[in-house]
């Protein structure tokens, strides 16, 4: 099965580093240190790959294929150095752009995951902006939820210590 395809994003922010795909192995590349020109803004990236069906892999493949999808697409927010909160409700905007190489069983797990990740919670602090896909600011963490994160650490850090 071949798939393509087709995004139109913004170009990411010189100094970062973004995931790339060569001979099936997701490497991290360091984007230019020069400023993106206008025209990089608006180009359009084309991903051809080649997929084994999901039938056919074992579920750490699946959860590995899916991560290395969301961080090849999204790296500005599926990448450790970039991680921050996601929208809430991204989920459902992902399934509509999702691969049929990808089921939404493994989507589903992996932003479960994503979202529980050490640094995803200490990004989770009051006034933190959420952002979508596109890298818009859609809301921003309120009391509650920075509260929430906090806890989440405080009890990864207490089980630790034992």
């Amino acid at each position: 099965m071949t798939e393509i395809l087709t995004l139109k994003r913004k170009a990411p922010a010189p100094g970062t580093y973004t995931m790339k795909i060569v001979n099936g192995k997701v490497t991290r590349v360091l984007v230019s240190d020069k400023p993106a020109t206008p025209a990089a803004n608006l180009a359009t990236k084309t991903i051809v790959t080649t997929s084994t069906p999901p039938a056919e892999l074992s579920n750490s493949q699946r959860n590995n294929q899916c991560k290395s999808w969301l961080e090849t697409i999204y790296p500005g927010l599926f990448v450790k150095e970039n991680i921050g909160p996601l929208k809430i409700g991204i989920y459902d905007n992902l399934v509509a752009v999702l691969p049929e190489n990808i089921s939404k069983k493994t989507l589903n797990k992996i932003i479960a995951w994503h979202v529980k990740k050490t640094s995803y919670l200490e990004a989770m602090v009051i006034g933190a902006e959420r952002h979508d896909l596109q890298g818009n600011v859609t809301g921003v963490i309120n009391k509650s939820e920075a509260g929430y994160a906090a806890m989440q650490l405080r009890k990864r850090a207490k089980a630790g210590s034992h």
